[in-house]
């Protein structure tokens, strides 16, 4: 990999300490522009595309550089000499050194299934490093048939496809999957039979009952539960739950929810914390975030956009795009706030700040390793909402600490991804075996957003990285700008 090391002279390195300790001292935030030059390596864009076939990918469907995805037909296939249907897929892996694994994989159609996968209906999950969840809800079948859901685990490496037994699932409906480790996995349900404790009314929206399922993926015929989970106030299909802990399914898990506040009708985002696995029918609430206005709402502006979160390194982080307040001056369009606890839900700091970018769009949060809660906040801007033209389209990064925070200006490139009609995301992490920082940005096709239009059936993967060097670890950091094509250093 190619890496351009610009150089500042000694008069300017000299005049930028100054400036930054001066800065530091009181307590205000510093930009730093680190201007580049032309690439001469292609960019690591990976274009994935399947016109005429059935591509399941979403934000879900990926972690760090690992990404997933499932291709199927249309239309199921007959076979005349058995008189069954099949639905012919390929599920997907991909990780950042071009390895591909692809393993094709027969449905069989139930009889009184169309065989159609309609958009949503079909989820693809990381499962560790090699292997996927597929989940198919599949709503043409009759509410009471007891494999109206269909939940496989798929081994990349070899093959071998497990299926959930169908009594094991009957007439429950996933919301979700909260992953563990390589092996164990929960599903979110809820349940259609009235008589199940994890039952929900069709048209049920208040006081919503959430359950879990657990799955181990070495005995997945052997599922744990279902059990109750905790409540929502307003039903969510789309919440996130996370575990605080990785690989622990004891610990307490974070819950992000939207709903609709009835006095303002603003979109409302709750974090809230769910205590272990047990039944916690009132999760305690951290904090509440005003996202989208009934306009933005009504036209299909995504709140996940603008709200992320960080469990690592053992504390919770979350920043959001928060709306301005009834008592905020007009100029304020909206702030960015980001707050830190720790794993028992105590309040560690937050800092609140308006960017100067017209309209921030995606959000990544990652808490940095071996510091006191300090966090890489990522926040990608567009010149306009649909972030169609290439003018100032850029990635910014921020430190937050306990202390304040600093706006570091690394120009890392925002991909370009049409907000008409695709569905854009971040993420930011650590590699294991360089310690280098890298940003996955993701453009696909959301048909839910846009339900009128020909799916294209195709999304856009991208990963760069950067280093913070040493100076992360100083107070404030000086930053003597090398840039790379896909490797950008803050040394």
């Amino acid at each position: 990999m190619l890496l351009l090391v610009r150089q500042f002279n000694v008069i300017m390195a000299l005049g930028l300490i100054v400036a930054t300790i001066y800065t530091c001292w009181k307590g205000a935030t510093l930009s730093y522009h680190l201007h580049t030059s032309p690439p001469e390596i292609k960019p690591s864009i990976v274009h994935y595309t399947y016109p005429g076939q059935n591509l399941v990918f979403d934000r879900r469907s990926y972690e760090n550089d690992l990404r997933a995805y499932v291709v199927c037909d249309r239309q199921p296939r007959v076979v005349v000499d058995e008189r069954r249907r099949y639905l012919d897929c390929e599920v997907n892996l991909d990780d950042r050194k071009g390895q591909r694994y692809q393993c094709p994989i027969m449905l069989r159609i139930n009889r009184r299934s169309t065989g159609y996968v309609t958009p949503g209906t079909m989820k693809v999950r990381l499962l560790g490093k090699n292997k996927t969840i597929l989940s198919w809800y599949d709503y043409s079948m009759p509410m009471s048939a007891a494999n109206r859901w269909r939940l496989f685990v798929v081994h990349l490496e070899d093959c071998l496809v497990q299926e959930a037994a169908a009594e094991q699932l009957s007439q429950l409906r996933p919301y979700g999957f909260v992953v563990y480790d390589e092996t164990r996995f929960a599903a979110i349900v809820i349940s259609d039979n009235p008589a199940s404790k994890c039952y929900v009314g069709p048209m049920q929206i208040n006081q919503v009952t959430i359950c879990r399922l657990g799955f181990d993926a070495d005995r997945l015929q052997n599922a744990d539960g279902p059990y109750l989970w905790f409540e929502q106030s307003q039903r969510d299909n789309a919440m996130t739950v996370a575990p605080l802990v990785d690989g622990d399914p004891t610990s307490d898990h974070l819950v992000v929810e939207h709903f609709i506040d009835p006095a303002s009708g603003f979109l409302i985002a709750g974090v809230s914390l769910v205590v272990g696995n047990r039944h916690d029918k009132n999760p305690a609430t951290l904090a509440r975030y005003r996202l989208l206005d009934s306009f933005e709402y009504r036209r299909g502006a995504d709140p996940t956009e603008r709200l992320a979160y960080s469990t690592r390194n053992g504390f919770l982080s979350i920043c959001a795009k928060v709306l301005r307040g009834d008592d905020d001056p007009p100029s304020v369009r909206y702030w960015l706030t980001c707050a830190q606890w720790d794993r028992r839900g105590r309040l560690r700091y937050e800092h609140k700040f308006q960017p100067k970018y017209p309209h921030l769009n995606e959000i990544a949060v990652l808490n940095v390793a071996d510091t006191d809660g300090d966090m890489l906040v990522l926040t990608a801007q567009c010149d306009e909402a649909t972030c169609l033209r290439a003018e100032n389209r850029m990635i910014w990064l921020t430190r937050m600490t306990r202390r304040g925070l600093r706006i570091l200006t690394g120009w890392l490139d925002k991909y370009g991804c049409d907000g008409r009609t695709y569905r854009a995301d971040l993420q930011v992490f650590q590699r294991e075996e360089d310690g280098l920082y890298c940003v996955s940005q993701v453009c696909y096709q959301d048909f839910w957003a846009n339900p009128n239009k020909n799916r294209t059936s195709e999304f856009a993967f991208e990963t760069k990285c950067f280093g913070l060097g040493n100076q992360w670890r100083k107070i404030p950091p000086i930053v003597n700008g090398s840039h790379g094509n896909n490797v950008y250093t803050f040394s």
